[in-house]
């Protein structure tokens, strides 16, 4: 489950790169599913799992790299997405995998 190729904004529907809370959603999906076939479990994430859109200017975009060295958007399509704590509880409400759940500020 875990890719130790890092980066602040992996994309969860494919695996060049990983970040933890990423890797939480692999796992929780592996137990759900049943599976570690990698393939199967981004399969899975782009049906059921609904990431956060991270929105940044172009310039922002094309200079990250620079000033963040594990920045890196080639492993996206299109619109930069990503797995958050927040989108990772709204999942398991969303299926009832969860009785409750807390934030803390």
């Amino acid at each position: 489950m875990h890719n130790p190729r890092y980066s602040v904004v992996p994309s969860p529907f494919n695996n060049p790169y990983q970040n933890c809370t990423e890797h939480t959603l692999n796992v929780l999906l592996a137990a759900l599913y049943g599976t570690e076939n990698m393939d199967q479990l981004k399969t899975n994430a782009a049906a059921y799992f609904t990431p956060q859109t991270v929105r940044l200017d172009p310039v922002r975009s094309l200079l990250g790299p620079v000033f963040v060295p594990d920045f890196t958007t080639r492993d996206h399509k299109g619109a930069i997405q990503v797995v958050t704590f927040t989108t990772l509880k709204n999942f398991m409400r969303h299926y009832n995998l969860t009785q409750e759940d807390f934030t803390l500020n």
